[in-house]
């Protein structure tokens, strides 16, 4: 997947809203590039210098533990529409929209994986 970290995401709405030019365009803003949920485990791993392992589960398993969480139908629908599309590598792609617009790279999810850290170990 093409994850891009979500300040990227909000610094990029917020030029666009805010700054001429932008009128009738269609953009898909991505992160630097394409990785898989074992690499998102490994960088995650080295930010908090845990091994972290990805343990793929079928879809039914995930919809079962969503709706056990106690989501809504409507959120549990959506989240599983996007697990099914992202299996087949729906999000595989990366583009230069945010260079393009904002004169910089996106954040790595080593950027992310860094600054939110703490959000990864149980306190």
């Amino acid at each position: 997947m093409g994850l891009i970290d979500s300040r990227d995401i909000a610094e990029f709405a917020a030029k666009v809203l805010t700054t001429p030019g932008h009128e009738g365009k269609t953009y898909t803003i991505t992160g630097p590039v394409s990785i898989t949920m074992h690499e998102v485990a490994e960088v995650i791993g080295r930010a908090i210098k845990k091994e972290v392992k990805y343990v793929p589960i079928t879809l039914e398993d995930a919809w079962k533990a969503i709706v056990n969480e106690g989501m809504d139908e409507w959120t549990v629908n959506l989240l599983c529409d996007y697990f099914s599309a992202y299996s087949t590598n729906w999000g595989d792609l990366v583009t230069d929209d945010f260079q393009r617009v904002l004169g910089k790279p996106p954040r790595t999810l080593a950027d992310f994986a860094n600054d939110f850290s703490n959000a990864f170990v149980k306190s």
